[in-house]
């Protein structure tokens, strides 16, 4: 699979071991007879970076020829959310002041000072085909990226007069 990998240009920096199993295999327990060790069973995963979408497909399709079974947890990210998570953490801060701001003057009262700001955990990027899905290829696998979601929460506590 690594060889595949590296055949399509992918650096070995972007190639990690997720998870390696062994596990022996046996036969012959029938009766009182015991079992024998037939074999062993090994599944090796990768974890791989890849950034051309336009060639994702043609990639997986050349690691199910080359023996791969199990496709598992294919994810979109974002590659550089810093500026997407600060304008997204602007626009929670502006929205939370806003409802804040409603939820005061209803009674008539005012806001104060913030007396504190708390930030949510940021989800940058979105989950895709979560859990494990077997493959059967006949054309280069349709791999769509879609839309890529920036999050931020934020809770902020007021004073109020």
């Amino acid at each position: 699979m690594r060889d595949v990998l590296t055949q399509h240009g992918i650096p070995t920096r972007q190639i990690q071991t997720a998870r390696f199993d062994l596990s022996p295999l046996y036969e012959g327990a029938t009766g009182n007879e015991q079992p024998r060790l037939a074999g062993y069973r090994v599944s090796h995963a990768f974890s791989v970076s890849y950034a051309d979408l336009e060639k994702a497909g043609t990639l997986l399709d050349a690691l199910i020829k080359a023996g791969g079974n199990v496709v598992q947890g294919v994810r979109f990210s974002v590659a550089e959310p810093a500026e997407s998570l600060t304008h997204a953490q602007k626009l929670a801060v502006s929205d939370a002041i806003a409802k804040a701001t409603t939820l005061a003057e209803a009674p008539g009262r005012q806001l104060r000072p913030i007396r504190r700001i708390i930030e949510g955990n940021p989800s940058p990027g979105a989950h895709l085909a979560g859990g494990a899905m077997e493959m059967r290829v006949m054309a280069a696998s349709p791999i769509v990226a879609g839309e890529q979601t920036m999050r931020a929460d934020v809770t902020i506590v007021f004073a109020l007069d």
